[in-house]
């Protein structure tokens, strides 16, 4: 019974500490001067694309890291409303529509 009951005290613990990054997390670190925020957002905003590209987005192999963080940036800075979000939603959210990937042909 202990086990079981530190089991559930050390999962709920961590399910508590569980933080997302949202729009508005994600504006103030890419903001920053050039410094150890500014790059965890940048290597964020890189994750989300490496999860998403080939999928839900096919930029050109040639954009850059800071093509794509000066993209995330000027969305959030210019539409405060939401930046509310999950980060990673907004990312999508500004990729997508500019490099969509082809459509397959037939099959699955």
């Amino acid at each position: 019974m202990k086990h079981k009951l530190l089991l559930a005290t050390l999962l709920l613990s961590c399910a508590s500490h569980a933080q997302f990054r949202t729009g508005n997390q994600l504006l103030t670190e890419i903001q920053e001067p050039a410094n150890y925020r500014s790059g965890l957002a940048m290597g964020y905003v890189m994750g989300v694309v490496d999860a998403g590209n080939g999928v839900s987005f096919c930029p050109p192999s040639n954009v850059t890291a800071g093509q794509l963080s000066d993209m995330v940036r000027n969305r959030l800075f210019d539409t405060p409303a939401i930046r509310h979000l999950p980060a990673d939603i907004i990312i999508y959210a500004v990729l997508e529509p500019v490099w969509p990937c082809a459509k397959k042909r037939g099959g699955v």
